[in-house]
């Protein structure tokens, strides 16, 4: 039961930086969902995304932009760390690049777009990150099937995000150009689905492992306390004797029991 506690807790944190996305997708308007695209897609041989070119900007002012943003990371990368000592900067960026790329690509928009935000989004990544690792000496197995579930949810988030944006017509509105979007859209859809089912499934099957340990545990409390029933009056009778140092007092009208049942000898009586 606690380990399904815990699973639960950990996706409704996965859920929340999944919120937290979506949110500022939705601040930011459609050219911080496309600005994503590139990060997220993660497939280098997809039809390019049609979407408005952005505005030229100088070689200095990108030098200026990306210095701005590494200042920004630098400064939330100190406060978590002096919240959390005992964490490691460099392994938990390196375990959302390898599991959750769009996670660490949204922290690096937020760095150079919404460079308010980026120290509560960061210490976010470091909250899910923390009750993901702590599983791996608790339990591994537990530890491997939260890495596939965060590579699973980063694959889910990725896709839908390139669904929305192929769902927008492209500038060039050539027969051509509209048809291999048209089918690069259904792609999407389809391998999302794919991704949704599989994901259920493997819940599903977790769930079904839990209930039937449960089922396990509880048919053993049965049993236990069917033994007990059984032998309870030489369980009170011996209480009794451990508290008093007397025999248990009887009623004037009752007589003792011959043949009391004697607790199993494999069992101790509590």
């Amino acid at each position: 039961m606690i380990r399904l506690c815990r699973g639960w807790a950990l996706v409704a944190a996965a859920a929340l930086l999944a919120l937290v996305d979506a949110q500022a997708d939705a601040q930011a308007g459609p050219a911080a969902v496309d600005a994503q695209a590139p990060a997220v897609a993660g497939n280098a041989t997809a039809a390019p995304i049609m979407t408005p070119a952005p505005v030229a900007v100088a070689p200095v002012g990108d030098t200026a932009v990306a210095k701005a943003a590494q200042l920004v990371q630098q400064d939330a990368v100190a406060a978590v760390q002096r919240k959390r000592p005992e964490l490691v900067v460099a392994e938990l960026l390196s375990f959302y690049r390898e599991n959750a790329p769009d996670l660490l690509a949204e922290w690096e928009r937020r760095c150079a777009q919404q460079p308010d935000s980026a120290e509560s989004y960061l210490a976010l990544l470091a909250e899910h990150y923390a009750s993901i690792v702590k599983m791996k000496d608790e339990d591994p197995d537990e530890y491997e099937r939260l890495l596939w579930q965060q590579r699973q949810e980063s694959k889910v988030r990725s896709v839908s995000r390139a669904i929305q944006n192929l769902s927008r017509p492209g500038e060039d509105g050539s027969l051509g150009a509209e048809a291999a979007r048209l089918m690069r859209l259904q792609e999407e859809k389809m391998r999302l689905r794919q991704l949704l089912e599989e994901g259920f499934d493997n819940a599903q099957q977790r769930q079904m492992v839990e209930i039937n340990r449960l089922e396990n545990e509880v048919r053993d409390l049965r049993r236990l306390v069917s033994e007990r029933a059984a032998n309870r009056q030489l369980i009170l009778e011996q209480r009794f004797m451990v508290l008093t140092g007397e025999e248990w007092p009887q009623l004037p009208a009752e007589e003792r029991e011959a043949g009391r049942m004697s607790a199993p000898a494999d069992r101790p009586l509590q």
